[in-house]
């Protein structure tokens, strides 16, 4: 959970909690009283700056919403002077990973329509203040959504970019290529920094390429873990995988790479730390998993989790010993019907029914800028074919906006149907298990 770092709890949505930087504060201070002339009030300058960090959260709840769908983990969104950050986990699978960057612009493009209708019902002469701020939120919205479709790393056009290539070139090298189209970008930012000499472009080169350096370190440490040795004790209860041998684990507190399976490989910890673990130099035998869990050979914290390196969920140190889950045999476990847990639903009639939406919003707003236009020209026939064309509009709006909710429905019963079926899993796993596990029953 974010804490300290100069963060603060916003509010929370459906268990998505939003944050907020201080720095943003600064920033909003520097960008609303440096604005004049658009607004008969100061007020609207203020006002404008909320809006576009509504737009931004709604951008990063269309992250989180999309990665929850797909089975991943979304629990918190960032505000800060760089626009937002949703720290999302979706499952390591090319599809879910596309859906869950591309649902952010997504928002984008369905907010285009309504932005720019409202633009253009509210006329100028009699609110100009209200016409000037949703089109000033119109053009903003478009600022960020062609800014974001940039394919450079780590913007959402380049992290569809690496979700595309992907299916291709595979998660390691799909992240060299995106994030050497980065550093490229980096250097385009550099230059228009100097030659405008913008601070604000020079922080964004400097974070561009900060991400652009881990993105080159993950792919680095991907290609190790597929092309180096694994464990056969050791296996992720999630994924199933069997825990690479090497230091792919980071501390959470002072960020040491150690294996968390045999923290005394590649590190150089204290002799005590060594003792302590009971773990003998040099071999790659697993550590024992203690109820408390293992500690980091450097800073000694308690280590009583582990994230998955591959698929990035987190989950006991206990429960990563797979002969709990896998020794026995089905047929030995009574109640027990699954090896493995339920398949999550395909994402395809969320994309479709999304898509669906944004069609019937994009004819709504072509039918409400007919009918504004048929309104101010001054030809009867004109006026007459454009009222009739935004009528037709407004009509074939409706397809896509039924079908839009067919398919939301029938993935929320999709949905429904593979979280009963998980719920019954569990139960049937954990009742298989208690069967197997022996009893203290003060039997010789």
């Amino acid at each position: 959970m974010l804490s300290g770092s100069g963060v603060t709890r916003l509010f929370q949505i459906s268990g998505i909690t939003v944050f907020v930087h201080w720095s943003w504060l600064l920033v909003a201070l520097f960008e609303v009283g440096g604005r004049s002339g658009t607004y008969s009030s100061f007020a609207w300058n203020l006002l404008e700056y909320l809006a576009l960090f509504a737009i931004v959260t709604m951008h990063e709840f269309g992250h989180a919403v999309a990665c929850r769908s797909v089975g991943g983990r979304a629990n918190e969104i960032l505000l800060w002077p760089f626009g937002g950050v949703a720290f999302v986990a979706p499952p390591p699978l090319p599809g879910a990973t596309l859906w869950s960057i591309a649902a952010g612009p997504l928002v984008n493009v369905a907010l285009a329509p309504i932005l720019g209708g409202l633009t253009l019902l509210i006329p100028g002469d009699a609110w100009p203040n209200i016409h000037a701020f949703f089109r000033s939120l119109s053009f903003i919205n478009l600022g960020l959504l062609v800014f974001n479709l940039l394919p450079v790393y780590p913007l959402d056009g380049g992290q569809i970019l690496g979700s595309l290539l992907w299916f291709v070139l595979g998660r390691a090298r799909s992240m060299l290529v995106t994030a050497s189209i980065g550093l490229i970008g980096v250097i385009g930012i550099g230059w228009l920094a100097l030659r405008t000499s913008s601070i604000w472009l020079a922080f964004i080169a400097v974070y561009v390429a900060s991400r652009c350096r881990d993105s080159v370190r993950l792919a680095r440490s991907l290609n190790s873990m597929d092309s180096g040795p694994r464990r056969t004790g050791v296996a992720c209860p999630s994924c199933h995988k069997a825990a690479p041998i090497g230091p792919h684990w980071r501390c959470d507190s002072c960020g040491a790479a150690f294996d968390v399976f045999d923290p005394a490989a590649g590190t150089a910890p204290e002799p005590a730390a060594i003792t302590t673990l009971g773990l003998a130099g040099g071999t790659a035998a697993p550590a024992p998993m203690e109820a408390d869990g293992l500690r980091c050979p450097v800073c000694h914290a308690d280590a009583t989790t582990v994230r998955c390196p591959q698929c990035h969920a987190v989950a006991p140190i206990g429960d990563w010993n797979p002969s709990a889950v896998f020794a026995t045999a089905p047929s030995a476990v009574p109640g027990v019907t699954r090896l493995r847990p339920p398949r999550i639903p395909a994402v395809a009639p969320m994309v479709l029914g999304a898509c669906a939406a944004i069609a019937a919003l994009v004819a709504l707003f072509v039918a409400v800028a007919a009918y504004t236009s048929s309104a101010r020209t001054g030809d009867a026939a004109a006026a007459l074919f454009m009222r009739t064309m935004a009528l037709a509009l407004s009509v074939l709006a409706l397809v896509p906006l039924v079908a839009s909710i067919l398919f939301f429905v029938r993935y929320g019963r999709s949905r429904t149907a593979f979280n009963l079926a998980v719920q019954r899993f569990q139960a049937e796993h954990n009742a298989g298990v208690s069967l197997t596990t022996p009893q203290a029953s003060g039997a010789a």
